[in-house]
């Protein structure tokens, strides 16, 4: 696959995000659904807003890789948000007190996994889509 054309290449990273992007969509339809169902029965909802607070920032994540592969590999794209993300990780980690983490370390934790997960499904995926 990295014998296609850098044109090409694009195309088939911007069709993977548009499939992730729909299958995104319809988990989170379905999770609103189960939101309203388990709030309309009375039942707790703090496990499932968790859930639709990480399909959100997933899709946010999705929104902003279609904008940087304008220029450049799916992979180069996500190996240097990566880069700069476990940068700051580092840096947010609490050297002095190691028993509190902030908020914005757990936030970078989030999105490393999504972009970790992102990762891993486009290489399936571009193996899948060589495989003859």
């Amino acid at each position: 696959m990295s014998d296609l054309p850098h044109d090409e290449r694009y195309a088939q990273a911007a069709r993977f995000l548009r499939e992730q992007e729909a299958s995104l969509q319809a988990d989170l339809a379905n999770t609103e659904r189960r939101i309203r169902e388990a709030t309309q029965a009375g039942r707790e909802t703090d496990l499932l807003e968790a859930r639709r607070a990480y399909l959100e920032r997933e899709r946010a994540v999705l929104g902003e890789l279609g904008e940087e592969i304008a220029g450049r590999e799916l992979e180069q794209a996500l190996g240097s948000r990566l880069k700069r993300l476990q940068e700051a990780m580092f840096y947010a980690a609490p050297h002095p007190n190691p028993g509190h983490y902030p908020h914005e370390f757990w936030e970078r934790e989030v999105e490393q996994g999504i972009l970790n997960e992102l990762l891993q499904k486009w290489l399936v995926w571009k193996h899948r889509m060589s495989a003859p």
